[in-house]
């Protein structure tokens, strides 16, 4: 059996930056699935799940306000418990 530290859910989320117009970089969120649930993981794109534009010189900084990095760490969590049926537990 594999170590605990190998196993891995097989829906997850993708996460990159992309520049934008006007002096904007986009925090762009897209839901993956594995191939397996054994790590290394070949993961495929599955849907588009969200975005935000920010500032490039106050991301560059890690100078969003605390607000700002909240919701980006809720959206990642929220979006984790939905995609794995964690959600709303009985």
């Amino acid at each position: 059996m594999p170590e605990s530290t190998e196993l891995r859910a097989r829906k997850g989320l993708a996460i990159c930056l992309r520049p934008v117009e006007g002096g904007q970089i986009r925090l762009i969120f897209d839901d993956v699935i594995a191939d397996s649930d054994q790590w290394p993981q070949l993961w495929h794109s599955h849907m588009f799940f969200t975005h935000n534009d920010y500032d490039t010189e106050s991301l560059r900084k890690m100078n969003l306000s605390e607000k700002q990095f909240s919701q980006i760490g809720e959206a990642v969590i929220a979006r984790l418990l939905a995609t794995n049926d964690l959600a709303f537990p009985e």
